[in-house]
């Protein structure tokens, strides 16, 4: 039976996400990454802005929530999120994507795209907009340098000197003290350069009450994360030897779970070994975090972040293993994740 359009928009490739790809699941709601590096027929049919994109379910009538990235119209190269509502690893998903409707107003719905437990999503684009509705927007210092390529569009830079980035105290960060994922795609310069980089730490973490949140690499380059300090200087971390290949882009992700008092790190989907698992004894209270900064903080001066970072999320739950890979396939390989048929005219 043939399909009709979709009200004014009368053209769709179908969109593959292959179950060999998925980890575990059904994952519910996961933002999927369709990038397609070109595509002469987005090219010659969709608008030039992409207003005219959107996607549907898999019965081809029911939109998805999406947020648009980039596109450049004049190869068709599109980076978009898609709200998929089912992500199985025992069938494929799919999902349908139409255009050529020259009268569209913005399709998009960024802020839907990103589900409540969704706490800041920082592309790192142009600028350091949060894609959530909660506009947890960040500010740079320093001489942090963005549009810079990237895995996923572009990045920032970071010199090690005094550049950093600032997310400012907010309700919905803090929400995260109890349990909570971050993730983002790094590059170091030198992971070990003999003194400590500061990944990303509260603006309280050194002075005050020092109950904040730290996330760096000493000296050697071993790695740790501390879920809260305690104020007087016993804090509890997990540490686990350098994980890190100088000067190629990996997708590093941590989470911590009060209750339990787990606290673990993923480097390209695979857990790290820890030498110091403190947390699991020493954590006895829940983080008080003020600003979240990124790249260095100046009341532990000569500890800044030389590298690069993409595609910064936070998240107010532990997003387990099987999530992580499946996310990690997906932006790692993404041509290899799905699939993208032919053009098809609808009636």
């Amino acid at each position: 039976m043939s399909q009709s359009c979709l009200g004014n928009w009368c053209r769709r490739k179908a969109i593959t996400i292959h179950a060999s790809q998925v980890v575990g699941g059904p994952h519910a709601d996961m933002p999927v990454l369709i990038h397609l590096v070109s595509d002469p027929d987005l090219e010659a049919a969709a608008r030039s802005d992409g207003f005219d994109l959107v996607f549907t379910d898999s019965d081809g009538k029911t939109r998805l929530s999406y947020e648009r990235q980039s596109y450049v119209s004049s190869t068709g190269e599109l980076i978009a999120w898609v709200r998929v509502p089912t992500v199985s690893s025992t069938a494929d998903s799919i999902v349908y994507l139409y255009y050529g409707n020259s009268a569209a107003t913005d399709q998009q719905d960024a802020a839907h795209t990103w589900d409540a437990s969704y706490k800041g999503v920082w592309h790192l684009e142009a600028t350091l907009d949060d894609s959530t509705a909660l506009r947890n927007d960040g500010t740079a210092s320093g001489g942090t340098t963005l549009g810079v390529p990237a895995p996923i569009g572009n990045g920032v830079s970071f010199d090690g000197i005094d550049d950093q980035i600032t997310m400012a105290d907010s309700p919905s960060l803090d929400s995260t003290a109890a349990a909570g994922t971050i993730s983002v795609w790094i590059k170091w310069v030198t992971s070990a350069v003999g003194h400590y980089q500061i990944l990303m730490s509260s603006s309280n973490r050194y002075t005050g009450d020092r109950l904040g949140i730290e996330w760096a690499v000493q000296g050697n380059g071993n790695h740790y994360f501390y879920p809260c300090g305690d104020g007087g200087g016993t804090d509890p971390y997990n540490l686990g030897p350098d994980p890190f290949t100088d000067g190629t882009w990996q997708y590093l992700v941590v989470t911590w779970e009060y209750t339990s008092h787990d606290v673990v790190i993923y480097v390209d989907g695979v857990a790290m070994s820890l030498t110091t698992i403190d947390a699991k004894t020493m954590w006895n209270q829940l983080a008080v975090t003020n600003n979240w900064l990124w790249g260095g903080n100046p009341d532990y001066g000569g500890a800044y972040f030389a590298g690069m970072l993409d595609e910064i999320r936070v998240s107010n739950v532990v997003r387990p293993i099987e999530w992580i890979q499946t996310e990690y396939r997906n932006q790692d390989k993404p041509a290899m994740f799905f699939t993208i048929g032919p053009e098809v005219v609808l009636q």
